[in-house]
C-alpha cells in the first residue's frame, strides 16, 4: 500500500495492491474509509468489473461545477478546464480504439 495524497483534513487516498497497479484505491476520512476498484482487463475478456477514469472525471467536473456556481472564483474555472481536457482525451482514446477496432482488448 502506497499513500499517494493526504490533505490537510487528514482525508488520505492510497493505492492498494502493488501486484496490480492503478486498479485499487481506498479514500480514509475519519473513521470512513472507500475503496475505489477501476476496470481491471478487457471489458470483452472480463466483463465490466470497475469504474472508468472517464466516470471518476464526469463526477468531478459535475461536483466542480455545482460548487462553481455557489463559489465561483477562476481557481475553479481552471479545474473545470483542466478536467474537461482530460475527459476529452480519454473519450478521444477510446473512440480512436473503437474506430481501429481493438477497444475492450489488449492491443495498440
Amino acid at each position: 500500500m502506497t499513500v499517494i495524497h493526504e490533505d490537510n483534513n487528514a482525508v488520505t487516498a492510497t493505492h492498494l495492491s502493488e501486484d496490480n497497479p492503478g486498479h485499487d484505491y481506498q479514500i480514509d476520512f475519519g473513521d470512513s474509509s472507500h475503496e475505489i476498484s477501476f476496470q481491471n482487463g478487457p471489458v470483452k475478456e472480463h466483463g465490466v468489473n470497475g469504474i472508468t477514469s472517464e466516470a471518476l472525471l464526469a463526477i468531478l467536473i459535475h461536483r466542480t461545477e455545482v460548487l462553481n456556481s455557489n463559489f465561483p472564483c477562476a481557481e475553479n474555472e481552471a479545474a473545470l478546464d483542466g478536467l474537461n481536457q482530460a475527459l476529452n482525451a480519454f473519450e478521444s482514446r477510446t473512440q480512436n480504439r473503437i474506430d481501429r477496432g481493438v477497444e475492450g482488448e489488449n492491443k495498440l
